[in-house]
């Protein structure tokens, strides 16, 4: 679509191992009832989704005040109230700074109890066919990436799902949360939303904050609810699965850039250096084989 000279851009936040804006364009129009959001597809998203929830879920979201307004929807085009000024995009330090990450991740536990259906995504297929889109594209994920989708195939078995799919962002990066003035976080994820076996929540949650912001056992205790031995080992099998999804989306986004600068290797890069520490794990093998 053509953008309207009104709309005014939003840059790319880049807060690694995310981005915020990867997947959309997104824009702030001025209405007669106020400001409101953009997100408009970027090329790659329908090579990195097998599916589009992300108006069901952004919906949920607001019903339970966990989210903005969604004022309409079409396909790849969703159009979000405005949220208050001074609302800032979280990444690892602010999380650190206010002391935030309980709540970072009781608001992923929140949205898992939402009470919305969106389709199912098993993860180890997804990487499977995220594979499969960069051969198309005549790419590879990043160097030492080959051997960690290996490892994730390998260890299907060991992911089969043990516990009902539940609403998902389908992304655990920090920036996909924002912190506003009266200090209540808001999610403005859901491009990638899905349902997933709450383990592979916990994984992604692992992958993006530990051992940075607490342990990957206290961290598991606080996603799960208490501790529960075989599905922390499927959690943190689940953290090199999400690991190499990202890599294989970074690498997909980076080859069809829609823009000089949009530059979505970086994430990537760092998903395999962090799948690559995973699999130097002294108990990475019983993890596969205990799961």
């Amino acid at each position: 679509m053509t953008v309207p000279a009104s709309w005014t851009a939003l840059p790319i936040i880049p807060a690694a191992p995310g981005w915020w804006g990867g997947n959309t364009h997104v824009y702030v129009e001025r209405t007669g009832e106020g400001e409101v959001v953009h997100r408009l597809a970027r090329a790659h998203r329908a090579r990195v989704m097998p599916f589009d929830a992300s108006a069901d879920l952004v919906g949920a979201l607001a019903s339970a005040g966990l989210g903005p307004e969604l004022v309409s929807s079409e396909p790849g085009h969703l159009v979000t109230r405005c949220l208050e000024p001074g609302a800032i995009v979280l990444n690892h330090t602010r999380i650190r700074e206010h002391g935030l990450i309980g709540r970072v991740l009781g608001m992923h536990r929140a949205v898992a109890a939402l009470d919305v259906a969106v389709p199912v995504l098993d993860p180890v297929a997804e990487v499977e066919r995220l594979l499969g889109v960069l051969t198309d594209l005549g790419t590879t994920l990043p160097y030492g990436g080959d051997e960690a989708a290996r490892l994730v195939l390998d260890s299907r078995d060991a992911l089969t799902a043990t516990e009902a799919a539940v609403p998902s962002l389908g992304d655990a990066a920090a920036t996909n949360l924002l912190l506003l003035p009266d200090g209540s976080l808001q999610a403005v994820g859901g491009t990638l939303a899905c349902a997933v076996d709450p383990a592979y929540t916990a994984g992604a949650l692992l992958a993006e904050y530990a051992p940075y912001l607490g342990s990957p056992e206290e961290l598991f205790m606080d996603v799960w609810g208490g501790w529960d031995a075989a599905a922390y080992r499927r959690a943190r099998l689940f953290g090199l699965v999400d690991d190499v999804r990202w890599a294989a989306i970074s690498r997909i986004a980076a080859v069809l850039a829609d823009n000089p600068g949009f530059v979505a290797s970086h994430t990537g890069n760092l998903r395999v250096k962090h799948a690559v520490a995973t699999m130097h794990d002294p108990e990475l093998e019983s993890w596969r084989v205990a799961a």
